[in-house]
């Protein structure tokens, strides 16, 4: 299976897979990719960015209902 059949299986299976991030996304040359990984998923497993994507699921959900009355 290659990248684009996997990102496909978790879309079908209900997954947002919009936003993939890569070892490529952190610019420092000086890292190994499995210290790059360390940064992606200390950034993004931050209790800021999950508060901050709730709120805007939330906002979302509150915008669509306004729009369907």
């Amino acid at each position: 299976m290659n990248e684009m059949e996997a990102i496909q299986v978790l879309k079908n299976s209900g997954y947002y897979v919009g936003n993939l991030w890569h070892v490529d996304d952190v610019d420092d040359d000086t890292l190994t990719d499995e210290e790059k990984l360390e940064v992606l998923h200390n950034a993004v497993h931050r209790d800021c960015v999950y508060e901050r994507i709730n709120e805007n699921i939330e906002d979302e959900l509150l915008m669509i209902k306004n729009e369907n009355k």
